[in-house]
């Protein structure tokens, strides 16, 4: 018992020297116990956080709206589809409208603008598509978002002409 007790205190001496009060310690029977801080281990350090990662699948919409978004062009351009251009249109994009969520999905609307938000997402016509489809109004563009074939002004974005794929017509 003697020679354990030294041993301890021996043990003690060095860590004291060592700086290493508190920490833990094996005694001769094996059995392991906190010397210092009554019985209590010391503070975990605190992991730091790595720093967000960039998400490069979504783009991030512009910072700042430009002037002239939202407000209505001075002439309202006439541009109509035709009667098949739904079936094509219906035809081509079938395979994605099984993924669109109908409830979140916004409503466009003749005369109504594209939500800023949504400016992004908004995919261009694949060329086969923009060669069967009459010709849009100078200045405008035609694209497609969650199930709608939209013809826009993209300095304004406002809404000339839209097709829902998901409405029979």
């Amino acid at each position: 018992m003697e020679v354990e007790a030294i041993r301890v205190r021996r043990v003690e001496e060095i860590l004291v020297e060592d700086g290493l009060r508190g920490w833990k310690h094996t005694s001769a029977r094996g059995r392991e116990s906190w010397r210092g801080n009554n019985n209590r281990p010391p503070p975990r350090p605190t992991p730091s956080r790595p720093p967000p990662r960039p998400n490069p699948s979504r783009p991030r919409p512009p910072s700042g709206r430009p002037p002239q978004w939202g407000r209505p062009p001075q002439q309202r351009p006439s541009y109509s589809f035709r009667r098949n251009d739904w079936g094509y249109l219906h035809n081509y994009y079938r395979r994605n409208l099984g993924y669109i969520n109908i409830a979140t999905r916004p409503r466009f609307v003749i005369g109504g603008f594209f939500p800023y938000a949504y400016i992004p997402y908004i995919t261009a016509l694949p060329p086969n598509v923009y060669g069967y489809l009459p010709p849009p109004p100078p200045g405008y563009n035609m694209g497609y978002y969650d199930g709608y074939v939209v013809v826009y002004d993209p300095l304004t974005y406002f809404i000339a002409n839209v097709v829902d794929l998901l409405q029979e017509q």
